[in-house]
């Protein structure tokens, strides 16, 4: 019995072996089925996994701006006219003047776009762009490792953001700023190949991560791309030297023409927006409503903006401002700000950081001065959420590689093996417990919060009544401040529900005179039983 089992283990080690090999070479000599792979894979477990992680309803004030600009596209539009008396319709990080649009840059709302247009559904477009995140992280460390290790990083990045992961499940973002910078930074090694096709393939997706970038989180991305540009322009500087002119043509000729694109596009964006081209949307909602500046060493402002609604009030007079009197207030404050990063990354990031300083650099030094140069800003931040990192993921993935390749193969072989045991276990475990991870993660599965679903209610009990509607949320003082039921579409003219902030008695009999079209209702969303009531 024995000599029968060690036959049929040693012929199955054998197969094994033999078809593992010719998997291993075939991808090593095609990688670009390694990266369609990464495409099909996590498209597939993403749509099994809508089983347990179904696609939710947005509940957060960001997911419904970046909607709105979703919505905005679909319709042909860059922007909306500002409605009639706009006061009503004021919402968080929107603006109704001098136009009706969101004050976030287009790039994550380009991707519901996508989804709303290819497939109905503006979720769609979410899972496409993580798709394209995790495969051009794939590509990107491929270009720095062995297809073997780019096959364990990239099974991991799959499974960690297929499971459970809110920029998978949300409208947040944080994949399309991700994918920008893989693209940065998958160009770099490529640039030094010297062939043509090569390198004019990387200076156009060093282009195209530059334009993501600034579509999507532009100071972070300006951060990530300092060094990797300094790079280039030595390496183009270089070869001019030395009179290869046509190499340093094809390094930036496919950049530039992406990069001018890029900027005719944000300056006539910016225009129809703001009206101004220089003058960004986030710039100008800073201007009507903000006090508090996104970097804690800039000063408050002095004289607050008029706001027509407590609850604006309060977001920005409140819950955005941060007021750091002594070292035990800041400390505090970025002590919630680092929770929140480890939380997320599993405690993954102690291992990078720790192996950091001792990991050999070479061939990687772009990345690793960058990922440094990135993570000195943090200090100076006044708000942080995970996919504020996402510019910065690429290179994190590539360094978290690296290191854990140091300590298998340290010299120590105390190290070696308490790396060879413990990392796969502690891998395991994370993802086994990602739906914990998850939910514990600041609540951050899409739709989970009940007010989403009572307003749902609403909205389907109107739909079924005849003619267009018009409902005033009436807020009571103690009324929570992530549970905005104020949010409209792109087309305010053409919706069948609207929902209207209620002023007073007088703008009210306004606002019903101004909708005569449509029925006039009233809610109460802080009742104990909320319930639709005619005005």
């Amino acid at each position: 019995m024995s000599q029968f089992f060690n036959l049929t283990h040693g012929i199955f080690l054998q197969v094994s072996m033999k078809y593992t090999n010719s998997l291993y070479k075939l991808l090593d000599s095609k990688p670009t089925i390694l990266y369609l792979a990464a495409f099909v894979l996590f498209g597939g477990l993403r749509l099994i996994m809508l089983y347990w992680d179904p696609i939710g309803l947005p509940d957060d004030h960001d997911e419904f701006a970046n909607l709105l600009q979703a919505e905005t596209f679909a319709q042909g539009r860059l922007a909306n006219p500002a409605p009639g008396l706009a006061e009503h319709f004021e919402s968080f990080h929107i603006l109704v003047n001098p136009t009706y649009a969101s004050k976030y840059p287009p790039g994550q709302s380009f991707f519901l776009y996508l989804g709303i247009k290819l497939f109905g559904h503006p979720w769609y477009g979410v899972l496409l762009s993580c798709m394209l995140m995790v495969t051009c992280l794939v590509w990107m460390i491929r270009g720095y490792c062995t297809t073997g290790w780019t096959v364990v990083i990239g099974v991991f990045i799959i499974l960690r953001f297929a499971l459970w992961n809110y920029w998978a499940s949300s409208y947040w973002g944080g994949a399309v700023a991700a994918m920008g910078g893989a693209l940065i930074f998958g160009s770099i090694p490529r640039f030094s190949s010297g062939k043509k096709g090569q390198l004019l393939f990387a200076s156009l997706c060093f282009g195209l991560g530059l334009t993501i970038l600034s579509q999507t989180r532009p100071f972070e991305g300006l951060l990530v791309s300092i060094i990797p540009g300094i790079y280039l322009i030595t390496l183009v500087v270089k070869n001019l030297r030395k009179g290869q002119t046509r190499v340093a043509a094809q390094m930036i000729t496919p950049m530039v023409i992406v990069l001018m694109f890029n900027f005719s596009f944000s300056a006539y964006y910016n225009y129809k927006i703001t009206g101004d081209p220089l003058k960004l949307p986030y710039q100008l909602h800073g201007e009507q409503y903000s006090i508090q500046p996104a970097f804690l060493f800039l000063s408050q402002r002095e004289t607050p903006p008029t706001y027509n609604h407590k609850m604006l009030q309060r977001q920005y007079q409140g819950w955005e401002l941060i007021n750091i009197k002594t070292v035990k207030d800041y400390l505090k404050l970025k002590r919630v700000h680092f929770k929140k990063f480890m939380r997320y990354f599993y405690g993954w990031p102690i291992l990078v950081v720790v192996c950091l300083f001792f990991i050999n650099r070479k061939g990687i030094e772009v990345p690793f001065w960058s990922f440094i140069l990135f993570l000195l800003h943090f200090p100076f931040t006044s708000w942080f959420h995970p996919h504020y990192f996402a510019p910065a993921l690429a290179v994190y993935y590539l360094l978290l590689i690296i290191s854990v390749k140091y300590l298998i193969y340290h010299r120590n072989n105390l190290v070696q093996r308490v790396a060879r045991i413990g990392l796969p276990v502690f891998l395991i475990i994370t993802l086994a417990n990602s739906k914990y991870f998850a939910t514990r993660d600041l609540g951050y599965i899409n739709g989970s919060q009940p007010y989403v679903q009572e307003k749902e209610k609403i909205i389907n009990q109107l739909n079924s009544i005849e003619g267009k509607h018009i409902v005033m949320v009436k807020y009571s003082d103690e009324h929570k401040l992530h549970e905005e039921w104020v949010y409209n579409g792109a087309n305010l003219d053409q919706s069948k529900v609207l929902w209207a902030r209620y002023i007073s008695e007088e703008k009210a009999d306004k606002l019903k005179e101004y909708f005569n079209d449509r029925m006039v209702w009233e809610i109460y969303p802080d009742a104990s039983e909320i319930k639709l009531l005619e005005y």
